[in-house]
C-alpha cells in the first residue's frame, strides 16, 4: 500500500503549573530530563506543558519550530528538529523553542527564542525499547477504555490540554479522540479513535525515533505484533511494515504525524469491524490508493480498477460523502479540510489528516 504522509498539526501539552508572585504560570516542561540514544540513531524531545510565552505566540501563529544544542558536538549531531548521537559516551543537550520566520514554513526565527530547557543524554551501542501497553479491544465503550489506560496502566489523560493548545484543531474535531501520556521518551503518547457509538475502533502509538519501525525487518515492535498474532502483508514506500491480524480484523500500519513542530512517526492499529461499512474479509492484496489534502481540497489517487465504490468517512465513522473510485486523481472540495477515513472497495482504511 502506498503511504500517504500525514500532516496533522497537533500541539500536546499537559496540565503543568507553578505559583509565581500570586499567579499561575505555566513552564516549559520536557517529557524527561535523563535519556538513553542508540548510536546512529536521530531522536526528538517531546514535551509535555509549554510556558506563557510559548501558548501566547501559539494565539497567533500556527506552529513553533525546535533546535538542539548539545554541549559536546562530537558526541551530539544537530539536526535541526532532531539530535543524533554520533558516539558512546554523555553529554548535556538543550531543546530550543524558536517563533517561525516570517514567509519560511518551519524556518526557525533565531532573533525570537521563546524558550529553552536542558535534558542529559547518554549514548549507547544498544538500548533496548520499552513497548507500552495499550488498549485495542475494538468496541469497548470511551469511558471504559480511559479506566483501563488510567487506573490500571497508569496514563494520563491529557485531552482537554491537547485540545486546547492546538491552533488547528476544535473541541468538536477532537470529539472522537483521547489522547494520553505514559512519560516515556521514545513512546511518549497514545491516541485513541472512537465512532459515533463512543466505541473504540483505532490505536495510534507515537514514536520519536524512526529505526524502531524502519526497515520492518529489524523492528522490534514488529516484532511485538507478530507475537501477538500479526502477519506482515508487506511494507510502505518508508520501508515499515504493514501487517494484518485475521482473527481481529486488525490492520498496523506506520503514518507520520507532525507534532509540536517536528515530524514524528505513530504505529497505528486499525480494527477493520468497527469502521463504518467495513467487510468482514479484507482484501490482503496491495491497494494502490492514496489520499492527501491540498488546502480544503481532498485529493484522491488511485491506481485501482474503476467501479469500486470510493467511501469518505469523518472519524467518528459518519459517512460524509460516496461516488465511484475511478483510475488516476479526482478531487473532492470539503468546505473546511477535517481529518477523514478513506475507504475503496474492500481494501483496509486510509486515515488522512490536513
Amino acid at each position: 500500500m502506498q503511504k500517504q504522509l500525514l500532516v496533522y498539526a497537533l500541539i500536546v501539552a499537559l496540565l503543568s503549573s507553578y505559583t509565581l508572585s500570586g499567579q499561575e504560570k505555566n513552564q516549559l516542561t520536557i517529557i524527561t530530563d535523563n535519556v538513553e540514544c542508540v548510536v546512529g540513531h536521530q531522536y526528538k524531545m517531546l514535551m509535555t506543558d509549554y510556558s506563557d510565552k510559548v501558548y501566547d505566540y501559539l494565539k497567533d501563529h500556527p506552529r513553533i519550530v525546535v533546535d538542539y544544542k548539545p554541549a559536546d558536538k562530537t558526541m551530539i549531531e544537530n539536526g535541526g528538529t532532531w539530535f543524533k548521537a554520533i558516539k558512546e559516551g554523555e553529554t548535556d543537550v538543550t531543546l530550543l523553542i524558536y517563533g517561525e520566520e516570517d514567509g519560511v514554513l518551519g524556518a526557525p526565527d533565531y532573533n525570537n527564542l521563546l524558550d529553552q530547557a536542558t535534558f542529559h543524554v547518554v549514548n549507547k551501542s544498544a538500548v533496548e525499547l520499552q513497548i507500552p501497553e495499550w488498549y485495542t479491544t475494538w468496541g469497548t465503550k470511551r469511558q471504559e477504555v480511559d479506566k483501563e489506560l488510567v487506573d490500571k496502566l497508569h496514563y494520563a489523560n491529557i485531552t482537554e490540554r491537547y485540545t486546547e493548545m492546538t491552533p488547528s484543531l476544535t473541541p468538536e474535531l477532537m470529539k472522537p479522540i483521547e489522547v494520553y501520556n505514559n512519560g516515556s521518551f521514545e513512546t511518549p503518547f497514545i491516541l485513541n479513535y472512537y465512532n459515533d457509538n463512543d466505541e473504540l475502533y483505532a490505536s495510534a502509538l507515537v514514536l520519536i525515533n524512526f529505526s524502531r519501525v524502519i526497515p520492518a525487518d529489524k523492528s522490534p515492535i514488529r516484532a511485538m505484533l507478530e507475537s501477538k498474532g500479526f502477519v506482515q502483508t508487506g511494507t510502505d514506500e518508508a520501508d515499515c511494515f504493514e501487517m494484518l491480524n485475521e482473527q481481529t480484523k486488525t490492520q498496523a500500519t506506520c503514518e507520520f504525524f507532525s507534532l509540536q513542530g517536528v515530524y514524528v512517526m505513530a504505529v497505528t492499529q486499525m480494527g477493520l469491524d468497527y469502521l463504518p461499512n467495513s467487510v468482514a474479509d479484507v482484501t490482503r492484496t496491495e491497494q494502490s490508493l492514496r489520499a492527501y489534502y491540498q488546502g480544503n481540497t481532498l485529493y484522491i489517487d488511485s491506481e485501482q480498477a474503476t467501479g469500486e465504490l470510493l467511501s469518505i468517512y469523518s472519524i467518528g465513522g459518519s459517512l460524509l460523502f460516496q461516488k465511484p473510485l475511478v483510475r488516476g486523481v479526482q478531487t473532492i472540495e470539503m468546505p473546511t479540510a477535517i481529518p477523514v477515513i478513506v475507504r475503496a472497495g474492500e481494501t483496509p482504511a486510509i486515515q488522512v489528516y490536513p
